[in-house]
């Protein structure tokens, strides 16, 4: 192993930025959003690099030494592909489903600035009126099925379920047939929020 790293930068660029660029690569097929650019995101790449060392630094010791050794076996793939390739695709995965769980959002978006994040981070279930741009009103319910964007991506909102609302504005009846509504940025006017304490209970209305 020593002497691998004596021999210079070609086993250091593995370890300490390969990790890092998988994990990158396989996060933005995870998320949605503008292409990235790489040639930005050099540090990115070393720093996740560096989290998937610290996690798997066992393997280290082995692979350099089967590399060293020129030693193409069983062990020899498995070492690798664990370091280079199932480590770096596991910490994305691993994180967007962490920052999904309702009670780490909820202490997640207490830090945020903005007041979309910070109400639709929490995951609490409410009953939603939409007012859209051209006067119209969208009534329906955000929980557990329902999806709202988060910074930097711009303001989209999916309700599971939609509601025809009456002319006062109330919630008369769930439209059938319906899988729900996506309303996309600059088309929000605003939005009500009610209590949920019925979004499971519709029939309470």
């Amino acid at each position: 192993m020593q002497s691998l790293l004596e021999q210079g930068g070609f086993f250091l660029f593995l370890v300490f930025f390969f990790p890092g660029f998988v994990s990158l690569k396989f996060y933005d097929l995870l998320t949605t959003g503008d292409k990235r650019d790489f040639s930005r995101s050099l540090l990115d790449a070393i720093a996740y690099s560096f989290i998937n060392f610290i996690f798997l630094i066992w393997f280290v010791p082995e692979v350099f030494e089967l590399w060293e050794a020129n030693i193409v076996s069983l062990q020899f793939w498995f070492f690798n592909a664990a370091y280079f390739i199932a480590g770096p695709v596991l910490w994305p995965y691993l994180f967007l489903h962490v920052t999904k769980l309702q009670w780490f959002s909820r202490h997640l978006t207490t830090y945020s600035l903005r007041a979309w994040d910070r109400v639709f981070g929490l995951r609490k279930p409410n009953w939603i009126i939409v007012h859209l741009q051209d006067g119209r009103k969208v009534g329906g319910i955000f929980a557990e099925n329902s999806y709202a964007s988060s910074y930097p991506a711009p303001e989209q909102i999916y309700l599971e379920k939609v509601w025809q609302l009456d002319t006062e504005g109330k919630f008369e009846k769930q439209i059938e047939g319906s899988r729900g509504m996506l309303i996309l940025d600059g088309q929000i006017a605003a939005i009500e929020l009610f209590n949920a304490e019925n979004v499971n209970n519709e029939k309470n209305l």
